[in-house]
């Protein structure tokens, strides 16, 4: 029997280690540089991260729930952003890791460029447990989040069409390209304001 999918709000409570697993896993670019391709070390930092005022915090993250189990992610973040670097070396200081020039690098790369968004939400991660991957979770999971009225930043790598496909199923357009962290060809994907017509026509909970 299929299960209940369940989209809702992270908690302290929640399955934080996970959590930390499907950031980690959002981009092959940025944090297995960052980590030097430690995942493990990784997860116990992000772990840090979400409990402390980061960009990772878990009042900012929204969950897709199957059977209990946490089976995707959508990190967002309202204007203005707060990148918070002091927060981020605490929590590896917490981690009993060291930040050493590889986060320096992706902090004035990309964290620290975040709080130049413009107005309205950024959504920096989106990821699928590989698990629970091909059953429209992340389809349901962003539908379940958006909302009327708001406007939708995000990021996407060129190669990766599927995940360009489904923002653009979602609504979000390409606004322009970019180099991304390491060179990495980038859309920048705008969803702007939709009236509930639109919103009842897609099909798209809301």
């Amino acid at each position: 029997m299929e299960q209940e999918l369940i989209v809702r709000d992270l908690t302290p409570q929640d399955d934080i280690r996970t959590v930390a697993r499907l950031i980690y896993e959002t981009d092959e670019y940025i944090y297995p540089y960052m980590f030097s391709s430690r995942p493990e070390e990784a997860e116990c930092v992000l772990g840090q991260m979400i409990a402390a005022d980061t960009v990772y915090h878990w009042s900012h993250i929204k969950t897709a729930v199957v059977g209990g189990r946490i089976a995707g992610i959508v990190v967002w973040h309202k204007y203005p952003v707060k990148a918070s670097r002091r927060a981020m070396l605490e929590a590896y200081a917490r981690a009993d890791a060291v930040a050493d020039e590889r986060f320096e690098r992706v902090y004035n790369d990309y964290f620290g460029l975040l709080e130049g968004e413009p107005e309205g939400v950024y959504i920096a991660n989106v990821c699928v447990d590989k698990a629970f991957r091909g059953r429209g979770i992340a389809k349901a999971l962003l539908g379940g989040f958006l909302r009327d009225g708001e406007t939708y930043h995000l990021e996407a790598v060129q190669q990766n069409a599927a995940a360009v496909r489904l923002y653009e199923a979602l609504g979000f357009r390409v606004t322009g390209e970019y180099e991304g962290f390491g060179g990495v060809p980038c859309y920048r994907m705008t969803r702007p304001p939709r009236d509930e017509k639109l919103s009842a026509d897609s099909g798209i909970s809301q």
